[in-house]
């Protein structure tokens, strides 16, 4: 999805981009949803992580 996101902006869009993801209850996609979220989610962590180890960024 993100990567849909960027390419509209980089194909010259101005304004926000809206991506839908239709979802049908019990099909594949409804697990690689649940799959996307929690990689999202690790994602953050890490960010976070990283973040918090820059200098400056220690109390």
């Amino acid at each position: 999805m993100r990567q849909a996101e960027d390419r509209a902006y980089r194909l010259g869009q101005k304004r926000n981009v809206l991506v839908i993801v239709p979802l049908v209850a019990g099909t594949i996609d409804e697990g690689v949803w649940g799959l996307l979220q929690s990689k999202q989610a690790t994602e953050q962590d890490v960010v976070e992580a990283v973040k918090s180890q820059l200098p400056g960024n220690n109390p």
